[in-house]
């Protein structure tokens, strides 16, 4: 019977797991919180509450079972967080929970590890601005201002974030830094071959490109593919030979999260800092500016509006 009782509450434990995230999630789209999947706080508050929850439904279960409840984690794979070095900061947080249900745990150990885990939710929590999206919603397609929205935090003296230092993978085999661009203006497109909407735009894309080589632009043009299938992602560009220069990411959930996006296809344009911003999609684009790079870091230094 006790053996019984044990599974039970350790399988309600990991339904908790599983359900924080879920909820939370039905509650920022209830909510309309634009872009909710891609703000790094919300996975590591999730994994926090659903932990500490399934620690109390745990409290009396055997030290040595609760490593089962980790299984819970596995709901953070299709929300594109189980990626290292992310997948730690999900771990220490579930420690954390754990370890505060735990009345067995002394006092200072289960202080210290909270206030860890506050400090750490704070950076996170304000490093991203949150924003309500309102009634008739959208983007200006020029200056990347938004329309109806309403900003709770984080976009005031907001600064244009830098090129992260993640590796792709060239047509060769080879790893490849955008880092290694720095000192070039580029335009970068984030797509995959399974995306219609992307494989759609490719002729506006190598439309555009050949329209700056017309122009004698020193811009960079770089497509990276967030094509799981290699040979896929291969295949199409051997039968279609796009030009400008093919990347494939070597993990689509730390491409992800690191250029904070969800949806593709994805457009930045880059300085020559490697400071970047997101910008129109091919067709829509102003050329002039691409064309001129001190356009183009006017560009990327005027914050984004919100009205």
């Amino acid at each position: 019977m006790k053996v019984f009782k044990t599974t039970i509450k350790l399988l309600l434990g990991i339904v908790i797991i599983v359900a924080v995230p879920v909820l939370l999630f039905l509650l920022s789209e209830l909510l309309s919180v634009r872009d909710f999947i891609t703000l790094k706080w919300y996975p590591l508050i999730s994994c926090f509450i659903g932990f500490l929850l399934a620690g109390l439904v745990n409290r009396k279960t055997d030290l040595r079972l609760l490593p089962v409840l980790f299984l819970g984690q596995a709901i953070y794979k299709p929300l594109m967080y189980l990626f290292f070095p992310f997948i730690l900061l999900l771990l220490l947080f579930a420690v954390v929970g754990l370890l505060i249900s735990r009345s067995e745990v002394k006092k200072p150990y289960r202080l210290g590890t909270a206030l860890l885990a506050t400090a750490l939710l704070g950076y996170f929590l304000f490093s991203q601005p949150l924003i309500i999206t309102l009634e008739g919603f959208g983007t200006n397609v020029g200056t990347g201002d938004l329309v109806n929205a309403r900003v709770i935090w984080g976009m005031s003296n907001q600064k244009p974030p830098t090129l992260p230092g993640e590796a792709f993978i060239d047509r060769d085999g080879n790893r490849v830094r955008l880092d290694e661009f720095r000192g070039e203006d580029l335009y970068i497109t984030f797509w995959a071959t399974w995306c219609g909407p992307c494989l759609s735009q490719k002729p506006d894309l190598a439309e555009l490109i050949k329209s700056m080589e017309e122009e004698n632009s020193d811009l960079i043009f770089i497509s990276i593919s967030i094509d799981r299938d290699t040979e896929a992602w291969h295949n199409y560009l051997n039968e279609n030979n796009p030009p400008g220069i093919h990347l494939i990411s070597a993990n689509e959930n730390r491409t992800r999260s690191n250029f904070r996006f969800d949806k593709i296809p994805l457009y930045i344009i880059a300085n020559k800092e490697g400071l970047y911003k997101e910008v129109a999609r091919p067709m829509w684009v102003t050329r002039s500016m691409l064309t001129d790079s001190s356009e183009i870091d006017r560009y990327i230094q005027t914050p984004i509006e919100v009205r």
